[in-house]
């Protein structure tokens, strides 16, 4: 946005609150099943696979940035720039909350 012929202004801002859920049909086990050495009894999870299974995902995402520039051009020789950009990110993971 043109303030006058030689500053403009930038703004600029953005949210995003993601609510995250995962759904498989895949077997989940607790740490202590696997670490008991159960992982042989374990049949549902063929062994090529094991370790590209993860942990069920569930819980939620926020996120948001707000920033603004300042452009100062005081001669056609001269530019002069300055702004700032606030970012906060947080997240709860549920799957560990509430084991």
């Amino acid at each position: 946005m043109k303030l006058r012929d030689n500053l403009e202004l930038t703004v600029l801002g953005d949210f995003q609150n993601e609510k995250l859920a995962t759904h498989t049909n895949l077997p989940v086990y607790t740490a202590d099943q696997l670490q008991k050495g159960n992982r042989s009894k374990i049949r549902s999870i063929p062994a090529f696979l094991d370790t590209f299974i993860t942990y069920p995902r569930n819980g939620g995402r926020r996120e948001y940035n707000l920033g603004f520039n300042f452009r100062f051009e005081p001669r056609p020789w001269l530019t002069l720039t300055a702004g700032a950009l606030a970012t906060n990110f947080s997240l709860q993971d549920d799957s560990v909350k509430n084991s």
